[in-house]
């Protein structure tokens, strides 16, 4: 069969000038200026080769170019890529056994008044990743989904993830219900941006750093969600949730510069999230829904004993599509 192609395109690119940003004692205020565009491009394509196999492949490059002047010129250039290759298979029970490789590359350059401010002139990174599930369905009723990833970082080394999903369902005569229950390890390596990437906003009064010794972040995940579907069109779902994270990457004081708050990025060493989603999806006509859900989440530095910062313990949202 002829594959089903797709491509795609996004740009952003923002060019202002702040005057007067730049205070120098007894001299005139200096104008800061800065230009940011990312270019995002991608591609793919989809075979059903018979009623049981089908082939995906997918792919993306991106290039984010950042220019900010005042006393100094900062010019910085970030490339992301990746490729993934994933095939289904559906067995003569229905069920679907999904695997596949992923291939992702960045690279990163800054120059501080042409002058690199990288060790190496620029850094890198690779990855390769392979993955597995099942989608069992074990009765009428019960769906079991067991998956692994396996993760070859190129700078952090190898990580295995593991995960199970189950479902039970349920049919009445006005609805439909669900139950969902789902465990899993993350692995999330840092990006090369939290690493070396100087974000400087100093005519905000604030800049953030990277920090090379970063390590990956790593959680263990449970989830419990029930669903009702109505036959009238309106469906609610909510969700308990909580993790247990080791080495949590987020930014964090690290002093000051003159009048310019500095900020850098760091690992929390143990940290834990847990809460509560509620969401609800209402047809208001044919061709027209309302969606709005509640998030309330509690966290803790394990270390500390504290709060986590950046992270808001309510959270409303409702759109209409």
């Amino acid at each position: 069969a002829a594959p089903l192609m797709m491509i795609g395109y996004a740009s952003y690119v923002e060019d202002y000038v702040v005057a007067d940003a730049i205070a120098i004692p007894g001299r005139p205020a200096l104008d800061r200026s800065e230009q940011v565009e990312r270019h995002h491009v991608s591609a793919g394509a989809n075979w059903q080769l018979t009623d049981q196999h089908a082939l995906a492949l997918s792919s993306f490059v991106e290039r984010y170019e950042g220019i900010s002047t005042s006393q100094i010129e900062r010019d910085i250039v970030i490339d992301l890529g990746g490729v993934e290759l994933q095939h289904d298979w559906i067995n003569q029970r229905g069920d679907v056994f999904t695997y596949g490789l992923v291939l992702q590359g960045e690279q990163l350059s800054q120059l501080n008044n042409g002058v690199s401010e990288l060790e190496q002139g620029e850094q890198d990174r690779r990855a390769v990743e392979a993955f597995f599930q099942y989608d069992w369905f074990a009765t009428d009723r019960w769906e079991v989904l067991p998956g692994v990833r396996y993760i070859h970082d190129d700078q952090f080394g190898d990580h295995v993830s593991p995960k199970l999903s189950l479902m039970f369902s349920d049919q009445s005569e006005r609805a439909q219900h669900r139950i969902r229950f789902s465990y899993g390890n993350g692995f999330r390596v840092p990006d090369l941006k939290e690493r070396y990437f100087v974000f400087d906003h100093s005519h905000l009064g604030y800049m953030v750093l990277g920090n090379p010794d970063l390590q990956p972040e790593q959680s263990h995940s449970l989830q419990l969600g029930y669903e009702h579907i109505a036959e009238s069109g309106w469906q609610i779902d909510a969700n308990l949730f909580h993790n247990r994270i080791t080495d949590l990457i987020q930014t964090r004081p690290a002093g000051f510069n003159g009048s310019v708050a500095l900020y850098e990025y760091g690992n929390i060493e143990r940290a834990r999230t847990q809460g509560v989603e509620l969401n609800g999806n209402w047809s208001l006509t044919d061709n027209t829904s309302l969606r709005s859900s509640y998030t309330w989440l509690d966290t803790e530095n394990l270390n500390t004993g504290k709060e986590l910062t950046q992270r808001p313990r309510h959270l409303v949202r409702s759109e209409e599509r």
